[in-house]
């Protein structure tokens, strides 16, 4: 990727903090650790519940993948633990720089929806997706 397609992270940061369908914010003043709040897609059981994601750019982003942790109980990521996914920091020959903050926060909400067995998944019935769900609302 050239120059002159790389938008400069503080940039990405600032359209992402600008868009009303989830929340993104810098944690301890460190750029490179984010915390992002996403809502679950419409028409699934995700879909009343509020996602809480860490996601940690290594020092050489967007050139190379984030990790992604999902914090609060979803019934498809263990709450705690990494997320391993095509374009994690797990999987770097399949990472694109060009996604960007807002790409990878979408490509989130979509992957929530698609069943798993990578590292980090759990396994549980829709109406325990939907009860994690409610109970995301809460989480702080």
């Amino acid at each position: 990727m050239g120059d002159k397609e790389r938008v400069p992270l503080h940039k990405q940061l600032e359209m992402c903090m600008k868009l009303k369908q989830y929340k993104i914010k810098v944690v301890d003043d460190d750029i490179h650790k984010l915390h992002c709040i996403f809502p679950g897609a419409y028409g699934t059981p995700y879909e009343r519940g509020l996602y809480h994601l860490e996601i940690t750019l290594p020092e050489g982003y967007p050139d190379h993948p984030p990790r992604y942790k999902c914090l609060n109980p979803s019934g498809r990521w263990v709450a705690g633990g990494n997320i391993c996914m095509s374009i994690s920091a797990d999987h770097p020959e399949s990472w694109n720089p060009s996604m960007g903050l807002a790409g990878i926060i979408s490509g989130m909400q979509e992957y929530m929806t698609q069943a798993g067995r990578e590292s980090g998944h759990v396994v549980t019935s829709d109406a325990q997706k939907r009860a994690f769900a409610e109970q995301s609302r809460s989480f702080k």
